[in-house]
């Protein structure tokens, strides 16, 4: 239905922008309108109607060249409504006052091309006697809305004839020019200089030439007054709320646009010669005498052959894009080479190219509706295809299966029972084939999958199919599992319990459903069988991440009944738990798996591997270990590897005498058995300081010496510790006594105890009075010979640092080098290193005698070589010689002292 508009002279009207109230003045007015155009168009519009379009005139006058002139104008108002209408001059003999007008307005939709509505016999009103409209004055009835059919002035062959005229270029130019400055911020007017007839014409071959929804967007008036100098004759402006303004340029808050973008003019008017454009000219032309324009397109596209035909083609095309959601300009050239590769000359699909058919369909997505039928109906041949074409699976499969996905989702759409079975046939055949595990391919299937994911729905029909609980709990994926390839098996498993636990998921991942639904629950249980292999890669820790702890007791002891505990694959997933529980959890995870029958030694791994994720201890971790202890004489071994994991976290830590102190408590407390607190004992005396640096490491060490006490024992670092504290306070009355303690407990020493190894020397060294104390010093801990070696030279070091005021290092000197049974090592640095130490002191008398002769014999020697040729001199002195040196040593040492 379309509402009505009468404008003409008349003496009794209504005024459309005040609701209809009647307007009794004299003169061109409203004359009446249909009261529905109220819910058609808002204040706005028809603002924007009555000021800007209803009261413009053409430019006829019945003294001008061109005399009077009819004229028809189209204009869209909104996305739905447009109007359309007739304006004609009547002349001496239809009005008392030649040059009168009526105008008869259309408002509604349009279905057809808008120039199928330029006709003089759709406007009745027009004919109407002049008395009806000004020399009435009786009530003014609202109009009536009314149907109305296209009635086209003239043929698609009168067309068709007016475009092969020699004005093929000129109108195909004029359509790329429309198409071409639609997007643009600053568009141009077409102006049609041409006789009356004619502009009509021009503008049917302009319009039929563009689709058909794209053609209600361009305006026209087959003849208007406008003037070159006044821009605001064919321009107007809307404000920043969308009303109505006159033309203002450069105003920032109003925005211009075209009264129409195809304006008629006759070339006899005077203000026609005027518009010829120049660059920056508002406007270009159609000159109709010559059958130019100015105005040359950039692009000479198929498309402008194809619907300048004007033939049954354009009819197909329309029909085609009637599928379409949207469109625009900007969009007719693609839209068309979609048209042109899909649906023109569709007898021959088997041509299509998988690429370029992609291309096509990706671009066509973009403007179908979901429900189209054309969608449907082209994917009918896509679906026969796809299945005889191996070629197109295998692109489709580097292309994340668009194709598939385009075919299934038209199936849904179609609602087409049979279609929709044999799409859904075609997908499992190829789920199948892709996730067939005596040709798995991990990459294909990964591709698959991920493609699949892209899209909700086609996933969840996959997966649906794919985890089906009566298939998983029959087929071959479950009950064959362990026949798969090894090189195949984890990346086969993995992806599986992947999938399917994304599919779980969204049904529930807890204990009822394993309970209620074996097969699910078997499948997850035989793939995590595939996948623990005992080197097992350190990402399946990802799969149990979402895994509540019902899920996780329930798969543990499936293991633990099915597979054993004391197995690897369950050593393996017991880890695997480990890394993903909380504190909270961990006492009853424990007392759930040992009520179950589950190995305190698994359970002990669950804590170990728990402490190893979290990398920290804490007081659920020591409640949950007691739940062991009923067990713990049973097996020697149960507790160590969670002692050496809790101490090599709190090694590390700034508080760790505090953590160790924590642990002996806890132990002790709960009366664990003396074999595994020995245990504890001995694996925590390796942190324990071997001598008291501070005040923190004296209540450490008093505290593990008690623990020793209780447990009639004693450990390597508590020992050195304890002996440390003792040769501190050493009286020397005490000396060989405490040495000969040390050397019973077999200390054992390396290059790590230097600081320890140099206390003992400091308090040792200031008592040695003899060689015989200085051997038992010497020899006092187990070492090897490079330590042996330096513990020797710190003892000679401490004594002969006392030599200014006793005679006790040269003694010792004397002593070794007198005894023909002193250890080698010794007797070695007393060569080397003694001896020097004597010349030091007998640079005279007697020791200069001994110097002299062995210059003599080795040609004046040097003093430090003496080491060289003590045993040189013992030869000739007969077995008495080290006496005799040794009694002028001690008379010339009581000499100088």
């Amino acid at each position: 239905m379309f509402d009505q508009i009468i404008y003409t002279r008349n003496n009794f009207g209504r005024q459309l922008e005040k609701n209809g109230i009647e307007d009794k003045s004299s003169g061109y007015k409203i004359r009446s309108f249909s009261k529905e155009i109220y819910d058609h168009l808002d204040s706005k519009e028809i603002s924007l109607l009555a000021k800007a379009y209803i009261k413009n005139r053409n430019e006829s006058k019945t003294t001008a060249k061109q005399g009077l002139i009819d004229s028809f104008e189209y204009m869209k108002l909104n996305s739905k409504v447009s109007f359309f209408g007739f304006q004609h001059q009547r002349l001496s003999h239809e009005d008392k006052r030649a040059g009168n007008f009526i105008k008869h307005l259309y408002v509604g939709e349009v279905n057809d091309y808008p120039v199928n509505y330029m006709n003089e016999s759709l406007y009745p009103y027009c004919d109407y006697p002049s008395e009806y409209y000004y020399e009435m004055n009786e009530t003014c009835d609202f109009l009536p809305s009314k149907e109305l059919e296209p009635s086209p002035k003239y043929t698609k062959e009168q067309i068709k004839e007016f475009y092969h005229d020699g004005r093929e270029d000129t109108i195909q130019n004029a359509i790329s020019f429309l198409i071409e400055q639609a997007d643009s911020s600053h568009k141009k007017v077409l102006i049609i200089k041409d006789d009356a007839l004619n502009v009509l014409k021009w503008i049917a071959c302009i319009t039929y030439a563009l689709p058909l929804e794209l053609s209600k967007k361009i305006s026209f008036n087959t003849n208007a007054k406008i003037e070159k100098s006044n821009v605001g004759s064919f321009m107007y402006c809307l404000d920043s709320d969308g009303s109505y303004a006159r033309y203002a340029p450069n105003h920032e808050n109003l925005t211009p646009h075209l009264l129409y973008d195809i304006i008629g003019i006759s070339p006899l008017t005077m203000s026609a010669s005027g518009f010829k454009p120049l660059p920056n000219s508002p406007f270009i032309v159609i000159d109709g005498t010559t059958k130019e324009i100015s105005y040359t397109t950039q692009l000479n596209h198929d498309y402008l052959q194809f619907v300048c035909a004007y033939d049954e083609n354009m009819n197909d095309f329309n029909s085609i894009l009637k599928s379409f959601d949207h469109y625009d300009f900007n969009d007719i050239y693609k839209i068309y080479e979609i048209y042109h590769y899909l649906f023109k000359d569709q007898n021959c699909p088997n041509q299509w190219e998988y690429q370029k058919l992609m291309h096509y369909l990706e671009q066509l997505n973009d403007y179908l509706k979901p429900e189209s039928l054309l969608k449907i109906n082209l994917s009918v041949q896509l679906y026969k295809l796809y299945k005889s074409k191996n070629q197109w699976f295998q692109e489709d499969s580097k292309n994340d299966y668009q194709l598939l996905n385009f075919i299934f989702h038209a199936s849904l759409q179609s609602q087409h029972s049979k279609y929709m079975n044999n799409v859904s046939s075609m997908i499992y055949q190829i789920v199948d084939f892709i996730m067939n595990k005596n040709s798995f391919d991990i990459k294909q299937a990964k591709k698959f999958w991920e493609s699949v994911k892209k899209d909700n729905v086609l996933y969840k029909f996959v997966s649906d199919y794919y985890f089906d609980e009566e298939k998983v709990g029959s087929i071959s994926k479950l009950k064959e599992l362990e026949y798969i390839d090894d090189e195949v098996a984890f990346d086969y498993g993995y992806l599986i319990i992947s999938l399917l636990n994304d599919y779980l998921k969204d049904k529930g991942l807890n204990k009822e459903l394993f309970v209620e639904h074996s097969g699910w629950t078997g499948l997850l249980f035989n793939l995590y069988k595939l996948i623990l292999s005992e080197d097992y890669d350190k990402k399946v820790m990802n799969l149990v991440q979402n895994y509540n702890s019902d899920v996780m007791n329930a798969l543990t002891m499936k293991f633990a009944t099915t597979v054993g505990f004391n197995t690897p694959i369950t050593k393996n997933w017991i880890t695997l738990y480990g890394s993903r529980i909380s504190d909270n959890n961990l006492y009853n995870q424990c007392q759930d798996m040992l009520l179950a029958g589950i190995s305190p030694k698994a359970v002990e791994l669950l804590l170990v591997t728990y402490m190893e994720k979290q990398g920290k201890t804490s007081d659920a971790l020591l409640k949950a270990f007691k739940l062991l202890f009923v067990s713990m004489d049973n097996d020697k071994k149960l507790g160590i590897s969670f002692f050496d994991q809790y101490l090599l976290i709190v090694a590390s830590q700034s508080n760790k005498y505090q953590e160790i102190s924590r642990l002996i408590s806890f132990v002790r407390d709960e009366q664990f058995s003396k074999s595994l607190q020995v245990t504890l004992l001995s694996r925590i005396d390796q942190f324990m300081p071997s001598f008291v640096k501070n005040r923190e490491d004296k209540k450490m060490i008093e505290e593990c010496l008690d623990w020793c006490r209780d447990l009639n024992m004693i450990t390597k670092n508590l020992s050195k510790a304890q002996l440390a504290e003792e040769v501190q306070h050493l009286k020397k009355s005490h000396l060989l006594a405490f040495i000969s303690k040390v050397r019973k407990n077999h200390i054992v020493v390396d290059e790590k105890d230097t600081e320890w190894i140099q206390i003992f020397i400091e308090g040792i060294g200031k008592y040695i009075e003899d060689s015989e104390a200085f051997v038992e010093a010497c020899y006092m801990f187990d070492a090897d010979s490079f330590v042996q070696e330096e513990i020797i030279k710190k003892y000679f070091d401490i004594i002969a640092k006392r030599t200014k005021k006793d005679s006790t290092a040269i003694e010792i000197c004397i002593d070794i080098l007198c005894s023909q049974k002193m250890d080698k090592m010794i007797r070695q640095y007393v060569e080397s290193e003694g001896i020097s130490l004597l010349a030091e002191y007998y640079k005279e008398d007697l020791w200069l005698d001994v110097i002299d002769t062995i210059r003599d014999r080795k040609n004046r020697a040097k003093a430090s070589e003496l080491n060289e040729h003590i045993k040189d001199i013992a030869g000739e002195m007969k077995g008495f010689s080290f006496n005799k040196v040794k009694e002028g040593f001690s008379s010339f040492f009581k000499k100088k002292k």
